[in-house]
């Protein structure tokens, strides 16, 4: 039967991290800007730049959150070491978002 650690940390891979390797893909990749939220083209410039930025964003971050599920899994990491990795890793893709909308954005004249 598997310890409750284990099952913690196989649902942060399956909710938070491959969700956000996924999204790494498909934005920064395939280019596919309308799944980020509230994504609007006539808003921004440099649609590339914006793809490749926010993309290795969440490659960063899903990758933290990998990192933090695979060591609570193999018992390397306490819940308190993985929750800060995961945090780490959220908080990654919620500034790379906020630097694109910040240096992308088309000012109003």
């Amino acid at each position: 039967m598997m310890e409750n650690s284990n099952a913690g940390a196989i649902v942060v891979f399956i909710v938070a991290a491959l969700p956000c390797l996924i999204g790494a893909y498909l934005i920064g990749v395939k280019r596919y800007m309308f799944l980020i939220a509230g994504w609007d083209p006539d808003k921004y410039h440099t649609h590339n730049a914006i793809a490749q930025i926010f993309g290795w964003g969440l490659f960063v971050g899903g990758l933290m959150m990998s990192a933090a599920a695979l060591l609570d899994y193999l018992g390397l990491f306490g819940e308190e070491q993985s929750a800060i990795l995961i945090l780490a890793g959220a908080a990654t893709v919620i500034a790379t978002g906020f630097y694109c909308n910040v240096k992308f954005r088309i000012k109003p004249q």
